[in-house]
């Protein structure tokens, strides 16, 4: 027995080997990656888009409290400036959100302007509607990512 208990010993102390410690590196700076920028930008998309396409019907729209009961996690806040009706704006931010990665949208506020402020929004313009459009539809949302919808309460 004490041999045993001799040899296991050995190997262990022979076995055990000392781990070197990493040390961090600095990070390196990554000056070519500029942040997203939404200001003053213009993005012509199809028309079909602003229409209901299976993407946007996909995305539910409902209220934060049913985005929290059914698990949801969110992802981010996205503002979308158009220079269309409310409804076809409501189509292509359902449609952009699926393309996001959400499954859930409550939207937080709306609102028609004149193009003359400045907000923070991505601008995304009709193709047959002229730029110089006077009123522009301002949508706000929350997108949400929700497990999977066969097990959703609402």
């Amino acid at each position: 027995m004490r041999y045993v208990f001799i040899f296991f010993a050995a190997l262990s102390s022979v076995g055990c080997s000392t781990i070197q410690k990493v040390e961090p590196k600095p990070m390196a700076v990554t000056t070519h990656l500029r942040p997203l920028e939404y200001k003053d930008q213009f993005l012509v998309v199809a028309p079909h888009y602003f229409q209901e396409t299976p993407q946007s019907r996909a995305v539910v729209a409902g209220s934060k409290f049913y985005a929290n009961s059914n698990y949801c996690e969110f992802i981010r806040r996205y503002k979308l400036k158009t220079n269309v009706d409310f409804n076809s704006a409501i189509n292509l931010f359902k449609y952009r959100a699926f393309l996001m990665g959400a499954s859930r949208v409550v939207f937080v506020d709306s609102s028609a302007s004149n193009g003359q402020e400045k907000t923070d929004a991505e601008i995304i313009l009709h193709p047959s509607m002229s730029k110089d459009d006077s009123s522009l539809s301002l949508v706000v949302g929350d997108l949400y990512e929700c497990p999977n919808r066969l097990s959703s309460l609402y």
